[in-house]
């Protein structure tokens, strides 16, 4: 009867205070959770786990309702309006005692289920839930940089964003990362920022820019930094400063550097072939390597830049010529 009356709020507070009611089974109130979030009953959630059996419910049980909210959230699709009820359904059922006595593992788990919901900002809205457990403190780096690769899998947008940034700096760990996983991160955070449809580099900039700032990308080795240089460097002016930045941006090779204008010129992207620009490496190249990416660019602003350089200042004038004649031919 219970069951029945899920979506009749007071018929089932009526109810809920009957005497049978306390004496209703764990499995009981599991299946009446279930079925709640089933019908995106949240009030109806919020009355239930408020019986005594809910309030006994074991860790297990209630990482199993926590895992069917999310995958009801799923299933609601593209509507907002039964995303959210469920995301409430899964507020409630995160209060109940067993929630607070869930593992660092088990809220890991938590966590991935909800970094597959469709609606992007309730998969949020959940992860962030399940970040405020007394586990989430305990979950390991190695499981941080795990949950942070699968959040890249999100298409860039403000939401999706703001949504990882907030799970970065929930989790302790995250500041912990070693410069192992700050490499692999920035280049999945690197191909996220450039998959973009949009034209504005500043989508996925921010959760870009919060890896660059970790202790452990001080220490990236010059290969760790030229990874994700190379796929930013023809796209994203934003991403590419902040790379340039970090201490092994300067120790690059000049060939690394002469490869990384190159890209930028092949990209149509002056601003990234600034940044390169100022990078150590880049007054140590040979002077017809700068020349060569100005021929290729057809820009007489980019002739500018290479020609403030030392090594054009000391080419002989017949080369800088030759790029400046194709650079007014073009």
């Amino acid at each position: 009867m219970m069951r029945q009356l899920l979506r009749h709020r007071h018929a089932l507070d009526m109810l809920c205070q009957l005497p049978a009611a306390a004496r209703l089974s764990s499995d009981a109130v599991m299946l009446l959770l279930q079925a709640a979030s089933q019908e995106f009953a949240y009030k109806a959630a919020r009355k239930l786990c408020g019986l005594a059996a809910a309030q006994q419910l074991s860790s297990e049980q209630v990482e199993t309702l926590l895992h069917a909210c999310m995958q009801d959230n799923t299933a609601a699709g593209h509507s907002d309006c039964m995303a959210l009820t469920s995301a409430l359904c899964m507020a409630s059922t995160c209060e109940l005692p067993g929630a607070m006595h869930l593992s660092s593992h088990a809220v890991t788990r938590l966590l991935h289920t909800a970094l597959t919901v469709d609606s992007v900002m309730y998969c949020f809205m959940d992860a962030e839930q399940l970040c405020r457990l007394p586990a989430a403190t305990a979950i390991s780096s190695a499981d941080v940089a795990s949950l942070l690769q699968a959040a890249f899998l999100k298409p860039p947008s403000q939401t999706a964003d703001n949504g990882i940034e907030d799970l970065m700096h929930s989790l302790p760990a995250y500041s912990q990362l070693n410069s192992t996983q700050v490499a692999q991160l920035l280049r999945a955070a690197a191909e996220r920022c450039c998959s973009s449809s949009s034209n504005d580099d500043f989508e996925g900039y921010i959760v870009f820019t919060s890896l660059c700032e970790l202790p452990a990308a001080q220490q990236l080795s010059t290969e760790q930094v030229l990874q994700p240089l190379k796929v930013v460097a023809p796209h994203n002016a934003r991403c590419t400063k902040a790379l340039c930045q970090l201490p092994a941006a300067q120790q690059l090779s000049s060939e690394a550097v002469a490869q990384l204008l190159q890209a930028a010129v092949k990209g149509s992207s002056m601003q990234c072939f600034e940044m390169l620009s100022g990078l150590a490496a880049a007054s140590s190249s040979a002077a017809s390597q700068w020349c060569s990416c100005c021929r290729q660019l057809w820009m007489p602003v980019a002739l500018r830049a290479c020609c403030s350089l030392w090594p054009c200042q000391q080419h002989p004038s017949s080369a800088v010529a030759m790029s400046t004649k194709h650079s007014q031919q073009h």
